[in-house]
């Protein structure tokens, strides 16, 4: 079996990134005990085996969508192709909480709610390739990114017309525009200071950082 991607999420592989990651889970650790004396649960994140996702804290009712997509050989049955450990603390119970679940047991997600996060998180991940584009000057590459996914979004529209496909073609097209008409960029301060970074650079910046981490797996409900 192959994952051949992980949907909104980069390898860490990086010694310093992967440091920043183990703290930040022994600070989250820290916080259960002194905000609420919950001893946490031993981290699963320094596991040697399978992946480890390591989450951002959810408030009640939020939603955090982790898609994968995987090439399973032919003739290979659906079953025993792995289980998931969920582990978190329980603020309210002031409880540690552990799930195990079996990846192939009551496939009934439908294909609506599996395509659209899946669509999402890669419209997160273009929508920040877009951002790194610009901060190398590169407004053309941007233009261009963003441009190309907005094909792939109609392409899922009418294949499944979700709203969420829908709306982020508006908001691809505004995106769109905003880097279109970006000048020339000479340092990424404030424009309105002199920096010289071009008109619309800094509303560009704060749409499309809102935008992808909208679209990166949160699922808040109101």
């Amino acid at each position: 079996m192959e994952i051949r991607h992980l949907y909104g999420h980069d390898l860490v592989t990086d010694p310093r990134a992967r440091a920043a990651v183990l703290h930040e889970a022994g600070q989250a650790a820290e916080r259960a005990w002194q905000d609420y004396g919950t001893k946490a649960l031993p981290d699963i994140i320094t596991e040697d085996k399978g992946i480890r996702i390591f989450a951002p804290d959810l408030a009640f009712e939020e939603t955090y969508w982790v898609v994968l997509e995987i090439r399973v050989p032919a003739g290979r049955e659906l079953s025993g192709l792995g289980t998931a450990t969920v582990q978190y603390v329980d603020t309210v119970a002031r409880e540690g909480r552990r799930h195990e679940l079996d990846l192939c047991e009551a496939l009934t997600l439908p294909e609506v709610t599996v395509t659209v996060h899946a669509v999402g998180l890669w419209t997160s991940e273009v929508t920040f390739y877009a951002l790194d584009d610009l901060y190398d000057r590169d407004r053309e590459a941007a233009k261009n990114r963003l441009t190309r996914h907005l094909k792939n979004l109609e392409a899922a529209h009418s294949h499944l017309p979700a709203r969420e496909f829908r709306d982020d073609q508006v908001t691809l097209r505004k995106l769109i525009t905003l880097t279109g008409a970006l000048g020339a960029m000479v340092s990424f301060s404030d424009g309105s200071h002199g920096s010289g970074t071009g008109p619309g650079f800094a509303p560009a910046v704060r749409m499309m950082n809102d935008f992808g981490r909208v679209r990166s797996g949160f699922w808040p409900h109101y």
